[in-house]
């Protein structure tokens, strides 16, 4: 399931306690409340949807590149956050998510310079380059987070194909090709997922009902 939500009335004084003391000791090393209410919005939306899962009593610890992971059911999970928004996504296979505010500002040297040589070329013959930058961003950061490499995978390494339906091309991984990608257009905002399984519609939690009451963990 993919969940996301906007952050602007979480109340970061009242952190619950669910949330794991590393994870609250990361959420108050921020120095802005507007980054502590996404990394919070991302923690509730977590716990919101194990909660679903009817996961009970979560023990996370990390992989070889960090990215967490649920040790003590058979679950995946992976989280983003960009803007007002805080996005979640829980599997049973390895995933990956991306949230990305539009900026219109962007500098496309940055593809010219990091993208795979195919993706540069389809941004510049695109009749909204800035736009399809965006999402040719989240589906490879969706991608590096599912391999569970992130950036330590080089962004020029593989590419992006943005067919139907949406194709990943990486030498060095011969399940790229089985993946199955897909991006949402949120206000101005793209969100992508990318997993073994095609991605069904993300829910939006709103931020009224995020509430601990909603969570009815203790």
């Amino acid at each position: 399931m993919i969940y996301y939500t906007n952050v602007s009335n979480i109340n970061i004084n009242n952190i619950p306690s669910f949330i794991p003391q590393n994870n609250k000791e990361k959420i108050n090393s921020y120095q802005f409340d507007k980054d502590k209410k996404l990394s919070l919005g991302a923690q509730l939306l977590l716990f919101y949807g194990l909660k679903q899962e009817k996961i009970i009593n979560p023990i996370f610890k990390k992989g070889k590149y960090e990215k967490p992971y649920c040790s003590n059911y058979n679950i995946h999970f992976n989280i983003s956050h960009s803007g007002i928004y805080s996005a979640c996504v829980i599997n049973k296979t390895p995933v990956g998510i991306d949230i990305e505010k539009i900026d219109k500002t962007i500098d496309l040297n940055i593809a010219k310079n990091f993208f795979n040589k195919k993706e540069y070329e389809s941004i510049k013959e695109s009749s909204d380059p800035k736009d399809t930058f965006f999402k040719l961003w989240v589906l490879k950061e969706s991608y590096m987070k599912q391999t569970g490499l992130g950036f330590n995978l080089p962004l020029d390494k593989f590419s992006i194909i943005l067919d139907d339906p949406i194709k990943v091309q990486d030498p060095n991984n011969k399940e790229a090709k089985y993946l199955k990608m897909k991006y949402w257009k949120i206000e101005d905002y793209y969100l992508a997922v990318c997993s073994n399984e095609v991605p069904i519609n993300p829910i939006e939690i709103k931020s009224l009902q995020l509430g601990y009451d909603l969570l009815l963990i203790k």
